[in-house]
């Protein structure tokens, strides 16, 4: 019987095809309204903004606190430091926590990084006190059980294992330590000597000094009781210790063509980055500088990976970013590619470089990519989530929040000839930092055909 169906529908006649239509045009997007956010200071120092928005009765919380690897007194620390904050509060197992967390409709949770930790809620309104009483204990009362650290350090140390396995972590860390040296975002990744050497002693000590009001800012987007959510927060943090000021101290980048080499024997692929310093964000460049990284390496369709991929075949997905971070920024190419191309995959991006200094891009190429620039940050900032984040992001890095809601305009006024100009004024391949991973006699072999690079890899 399923023979013969699958028989009699097998004969039957196909459907018409229906004709290719026409999309509609794409509309001009526009400027995000911003809401109208309060922001004020506890008389501890800690920041607050409350951002209302949204139908929903929700509420999302972050505090954003400015410490992380930049103050630890050795690597590794911190991410211990966070496994730790994670075990519990106030008494309270981490499955107490969560089940404590979900009762209210949400979650809630603490991370880590170079600049910045932070711990996160989100919950349904009528709890809005309750969830903000629940965040601070997460900051200010965790359990950081003793008993635990030995459990976690085994877990750190299996996950190192793994990850210095991984041509992109030892690309990674080659690149952080050629671009920026002997500081601390020179030392992404911890050694397992490290790992095995921090004392309880050393993460009670982080805790005790590292994190305090003045370094703290929180912000909540949503459904809330403006007065209420307030008192909530007064009672929470107004007793928080002040803490010390902010750390600031933004590396020294590399700025000198500088190639380094990672043996892996007998690779299939070669993972290459290549990396160029960029000015910080208060540069007026800033938003330019996104809408050329886009148009060079950002996109699925930029030049770049249209290059790489579709062209030659050498890469599957190649990507470029241009990031910022306090005091400074950087554009960054990465790409897994095939061995026997190594030299020929450098030669590309260096020629789509070249191609875009010399000539300014067509304006339908460049209507394409500032539409998507826009499309994507609208909806990215259409959620609690997203808008802390952005109003988070403009903090740390000094910009002015006003730009938030200018930032779809002024992009879209990013000219082919800026592109041009930014591409000279920044895309300077005397200044690049390029690291491969790879079999090292076949890349040595293939560099030749790029003599400037091929010596920049013995200089020491």
């Amino acid at each position: 019987m399923i023979r013969t169906l699958v028989l009699l529908l097998a004969l039957a006649p196909l459907p018409a095809l229906a004709e290719t239509e026409t999309p509609p045009p794409v509309g001009t997007p526009k400027d995000f309204a911003l809401p109208s956010v309060e922001t004020y200071s506890l008389p501890n120092g800690m920041g607050v903004t409350l951002i209302p928005y949204g139908s929903v009765p929700k509420l999302s919380a972050t505090l954003q606190i400015r410490t992380g690897r930049l103050d630890e007194s050795v690597r590794g620390l911190t991410d211990l430091f966070v496994a730790l904050m994670n075990e519990g509060v106030g008494g309270k197992s981490a499955a107490d926590v969560a089940r404590a967390s979900g009762d209210m409709g949400g979650s809630v949770g603490f991370a880590g990084g170079s600049d910045t930790m932070s711990a996160g809620i989100s919950a349904l309104s009528e709890f809005a006190g309750p969830a903000i009483a629940l965040l601070a204990d997460q900051v200010r009362r965790p359990n950081l059980p003793e008993s635990e650290l030995p459990r976690l350090k085994q877990d750190a140390l299996r996950g190192l294992a793994v990850s210095l396995q991984s041509p992109q972590t030892q690309a990674d860390m080659a690149f952080a330590k050629a671009f920026y040296g002997q500081h601390p975002y020179g030392q992404p990744v911890a050694r397992a000597e490290d790992l095995q050497a921090i004392s309880y002693a050393q993460i009670r000590q982080f805790f005790d000094t590292q994190l305090g009001a003045r370094r703290a800012h929180l912000y909540v987007a949503g459904q809330f009781d403006a007065a209420a959510i307030k008192q909530a927060i007064a009672r929470a943090f107004g007793d928080w210790q002040e803490g010390p000021p902010i750390t600031v101290n933004p590396p020294k980048l590399n700025d000198a063509l500088t190639v380094r080499l990672v043996g892996r024997p007998n690779a299939p692929q070669s993972t290459l980055i290549v990396g160029l310093p960029m000015p910080a964000a208060s540069s007026p460049d800033r938003i330019a500088l996104g809408v050329t990284n886009e148009l060079l390496g950002g996109d699925f369709s930029s030049r770049i990976t249209l290059s790489l991929r579709e062209d030659k075949g050498y890469a599957y997905s190649p990507d470029s970013s241009y990031s910022l971070r306090p005091g400074f920024g950087r554009w960054v190419e990465v790409a897994d590619v095939t061995a026997t191309n190594t030299a020929d995959s450098l030669k590309v991006i260096l020629d789509e470089i070249g191609k875009l200094k010399r000539e300014a891009p067509p304006e339908d190429e460049l209507d394409r990519v500032k539409n998507g620039l826009a499309g994507s940050y609208l909806f990215r900032i259409a959620s609690r989530s997203g808008l802390i984040g952005s109003y988070a992001a403009y903090d740390l890095l000094g910009v002015p929040r006003e730009e938030l809601g200018r930032y779809v305009a002024t992009m879209r006024a990013v000219s082919a000839d800026d592109v041009k100009r930014i591409m000279n004024a920044y895309f300077d391949e005397k200044r690049m930092t390029v690291v491969i991973v790879g079999d090292e006699a076949q890349v040595r072999t293939q560099m030749s055909a790029l003599p400037e690079l091929s010596a920049a890899i013995a200089r020491p």
